[in-house]
């Protein structure tokens, strides 16, 4: 199998991958220790570079955090309008019962299961449920305030149900700004770092202070070694794969091992499924996996019930 020399690997992608905190963290500790240090000219060209990029991600940044904010406030407000959908309907059902009691066939076609459908269920049956009433209610002139107070509430539920999916496409679309950020970022503070390994060959401590260990050092971890008990499914990692990722696999054990994504820790099998006889390797990129816009659980299996295998697996 590959093994990727440590310094081909950006520490700063590895520390910060599926974690925007961290680099924000990472960014403005390097930004400052530049920032203090610019009266020398070798830090004041490095700051020159790295701060559009800086400025870029933090933007980026903010305005994901903004979004997400939003969104959380929505999907609140929700929650709280479907819980005054359980008072409303108590409200609803007694005005209805001063007209029409109970027992009446006016009533059950109105209220067939009474307050149950506007209580349990789905958020899509609860909204079903408060059609159902409007449309029974029709055009009768004695229920008119009921079905105006129902409809209304009606609008209000959807209006804010409609915001959120808003909130959520606009998440998304952030999300894609800030890991593009992200991504220069690092690879900024990299560039970085090999400058200033140039410029301080001779006493490489004078590197430490510009960037921010202790965040950096929290990098994903990228090989995995396993000894697999016979028919054993073992969970690899959690990944957000990108098409072209290079995933490499080293079956050192006597079993063919299978290794494919799914959407659980336990899953049995995957859509696709990438077999690697015992004794060799084999190197994939992400997209041969299938559907890594949805699946994002690596799984390895021994595909022998009676012998143990073992593997190793690198993810770029």
């Amino acid at each position: 199998m590959k093994k990727i020399w440590f310094f081909l690997s950006n520490p700063f992608l590895n520390a910060t991958n599926e974690s925007y905190p961290n680099a924000y963290q990472i960014t403005v500790f390097h930004w400052a220790a530049l920032n203090a240090a610019k009266k020398d000219p070798f830090f004041a060209a490095l700051l020159a570079t790295y701060q559009p990029i800086h400025d870029a991600f933090v933007a980026a940044y903010n305005q994901w955090t903004l979004q997400a904010g939003l969104q959380q406030g929505q999907t609140e407000t929700i929650k709280q309008l479907f819980k005054d959908l359980n008072v409303n309907i108590k409200t609803w059902d007694v005005a209805i019962q001063n007209v029409y009691t109970d027992t009446s066939p006016t009533y059950k076609g109105l209220l067939p299961h009474k307050r149950s459908p506007f209580q349990t269920g789905t958020q899509n049956d609860r909204l079903t449920a408060i059609q159902n009433l409007i449309d029974a209610i029709g055009s009768d002139a004695s229920l008119a305030k009921v079905k105006t107070a129902v409809t209304n509430f009606q609008t209000t539920i959807l209006a804010a149900m409609g915001s959120q999916k808003t909130a959520l496409q606009k998440t998304g679309l952030d999300s894609d700004g800030v890991e593009a950020s992200r991504i220069a970022m690092c690879i900024a503070q990299y560039a970085n770092l090999g400058a200033m390994m140039q410029q301080f060959a001779a006493t490489p401590n004078v590197i430490e202070p510009y960037f921010d260990l202790k965040n950096i050092r929290q990098e994903i971890q990228t090989v995995f070694t396993k000894e697999l008990k016979p028919a054993e499914v073992y969970f690899i990692a959690k990944r957000s794969f990108k098409a072209d990722d290079v995933l490499e696999f080293d079956n050192n054990g006597n079993t063919d091992i299978a290794f494919y994504i799914a959407d659980k820790k336990d899953a049995a099998t995957g859509t696709v499924v990438i077999n690697v006889p015992a004794g060799e390797s084999k190197s994939i990129v992400a997209s041969e996996l299938g559907d890594i816009a949805n699946l994002h659980f690596l799984i390895a299996k021994n595909t022998n019930a009676a012998i143990n295998g073992s593997f190793e697996a690198y993810l770029e």
